[in-house]
């Protein structure tokens, strides 16, 4: 993870991954400062967005596997660490959630973060978000750039964004860059 004084642009990502500081993403997501959730009602966990359908059929391939997908997911767990509640579902078999409920201390020192300015932080490597949202939830006005580069995996992450309110622009780079599949 990094901070950075000023935003990244997608052309320093691009940079960067031509050059090798990024080791092969497939998925860049940019969230944006969240919006006040008090006014919004809490999503229901599985009736999902069209947005989000659309990327899950892209990365399971076809409809029928993405409903399976859904299907077998099992409801929202909370994690409480770092000062922040994050809701999150996970695909089948996996136990991600349960190993962050079970980490000792403060392990991101997320709370370290600057407390004021529009600064961008990097999730490289954002499995199912929880350092992202916990970022987003923590420094509302922070840029957050996660990259993860399993397409199922980011699925995962896009509906954990979502789950938690937090706004993401999706940017696929693997078809612009020609960096591969």
């Amino acid at each position: 993870m990094v901070h950075f004084a000023r935003t990244p642009t997608r052309r320093d990502l691009l940079n960067w991954l031509r050059s090798g500081l990024i080791a092969i993403p497939l998925r860049v997501v940019a969230a944006s400062p969240r919006p006040d959730s008090k006014t919004r009602p809490e999503p229901s966990w599985n009736v999902l967005p069209a947005w989000l359908l659309m990327h899950g059929r892209a990365a399971f391939g076809n409809a029928s596997a993405l409903t399976i997908a859904i299907r077998d997911t099992q409801p929202p767990l909370t994690v409480y660490k770092e000062h922040t509640r994050v809701r999150l579902v996970q695909p089948p078999g996996d136990n991600s959630i349960l190993r962050l409920r079970f980490e000792k201390g403060q392990r991101y020192n997320l709370t370290r973060l600057p407390l004021h300015g529009n600064g961008s932080f990097v999730d490289i490597g954002a499995n199912l978000g929880f350092v992202s949202i916990a970022v987003a939830k923590l420094r509302p006005c922070m840029r957050i750039i996660a990259i993860e580069p399993a397409p199922e995996t980011y699925f995962y992450f896009l509906w954990n964004c979502w789950l938690n309110g937090v706004p993401v622009t999706a940017v696929d780079l693997s078809s612009s860059n020609g960096m591969g599949d």
